[in-house]
């Protein structure tokens, strides 16, 4: 007999009771009753990048209106109303792996979704002492400087399962975000350049230290290092090669950090603008494309500029 889907006056035990049928071995389905914490992994990752997608949709949109010529026409209604539509799905969407990793916990009698959130606000009321206590907080700094020292506290709690200063930065975090993140793990404790002109500097002259020490790895003819069976000494400078790119990129990840500039929101805005101009270059070789007649090098270069010349605003 099918379950009758649910229909409370409340949002929240709906969802949670859906989460519960899914589950339920007597009447749910196949798939969510195969789950586990670990299968859901990689779910939970799509659904926080797709979120993020929407994110970046909504911004540009707003970026797009708010940088337009009083001449020309706003976005139109539809578009917006189909991107907020589109957040909105997937807002819903990662909350759903919160709801579904809290039923498959509540099942194993560790905790149910009320505790989850209970616990959420119990560590926001206690962050927020200027809202809900006696201290004062007069802008965003005071508040930033006042959560990095109430989350000290509560890492003293957690003594007994951290061991590094380091710990706390997740694992599963892309690769640029995490050395940026370790960096300032770091600099609470006073390793980092000075925030300074002069140790801007010194970091700017470590950007071109790791880049030479990179060319130095790398040979003229990139073909050398394609080979699926390489010399010995040609595999070692192979390696060495890309742990010098590595040392360089985390010392630019340290430039964005001392800069307050997001290198992973800077890299995800040049991917997105190289994606945007050249899906526009598709569409000037589209017959050539589709018949295998690539564009020489030069023809490219020239529909670059042309994509470039007509992108918008945000790419």
């Amino acid at each position: 007999m099918s379950k009758i889907p649910p229909n409370s006056a409340s949002v929240y035990e709906n969802i949670k009771k859906l989460a519960s049928d899914l589950r339920d071995k007597n009447g749910g389905c196949p798939w969510d009753i195969e789950q586990t914490h670990a299968s859901l992994r990689p779910h939970l990752i799509e659904e926080s990048y797709e979120t993020l997608d929407a994110i970046d949709e909504i911004i540009n949109l707003e970026n797009e209106d708010a940088m337009a010529d009083a001449s020309l026409p706003e976005i139109s209604h539809v578009a917006k109303k189909e991107s907020i539509l589109n957040f909105k799905e997937e807002l819903g969407d990662l909350v759903f792996q919160v709801v579904i990793h809290s039923q498959l916990a509540e099942e194993k009698n560790w905790f149910n979704l009320d505790d989850v959130l209970q616990s959420l606000t119990d560590k926001l009321v206690f962050r927020h002492p200027h809202v809900y206590g006696d201290e004062t907080a007069d802008n965003s700094a005071k508040v930033l400087k006042n959560w990095e020292a109430l989350k000290a506290r509560e890492n003293q709690k957690k003594a007994n399962r951290r061991t590094s200063i380091l710990d706390g930065v997740p694992n599963h975090l892309p690769a640029l975000a995490t050395a940026q993140k370790l960096g300032a793990k770091a600099a609470k404790v006073k390793f980092d350049w000075p925030a300074d002109i002069a140790g801007a500097k010194t970091l700017r002259d470590k950007i071109l230290e790791e880049w030479q020490e990179l060319l130095q790895e790398l040979p003229e003819d990139p073909a050398q290092f394609k080979s699926a069976t390489l010399p010995g000494e040609m595999l070692a400078r192979k390696e060495r090669a890309e742990e010098e790119l590595g040392d360089l990129l985390f010392v630019l990840s340290q430039t964005a950090r001392m800069y307050d500039l997001d290198a992973e929101t800077a890299l995800r805005k040049s991917s997105a603008k190289f994606r945007s101009r050249f899906t526009k270059m598709e569409k000037m070789f589209a017959e050539r494309l589709n018949n295998g007649d690539y564009p020489s090098l030069a023809e490219w270069e020239d529909a670059w500029q042309t994509a470039k010349q007509n992108s918008s605003v945000t790419d």
